[in-house]
């Protein structure tokens, strides 16, 4: 997977807020604790564990988030 960007983060809502201010960002992966600024990093990524799950690996330092895709049929 693709690495878009990295940030420290409040909660898991600015994580999913920064995802969302970038097109191409699919899914996070963001840390299971705060580190000792009190912050929790976060990771953008242009794929998912779902489209991509050969490349997964879970941990349980990070929880993975993926972003919901409507497909619009016409």
């Amino acid at each position: 997977m693709t690495r878009l960007g990295s940030f420290t983060v409040y909660d898991s809502f600015d994580c999913t807020f920064e995802c969302l201010r970038n097109a191409s960002c699919l899914s996070v992966n963001m840390a299971a604790s705060k580190g000792a600024n009190g912050h929790f990093w976060c990771e953008l990524l242009s794929s998912d564990k779902y489209r991509n799950s050969t490349e997964y690996e879970g941990n349980k330092s990070s929880h993975h988030f993926s972003i919901k895709v409507r497909n619009i049929s016409q």
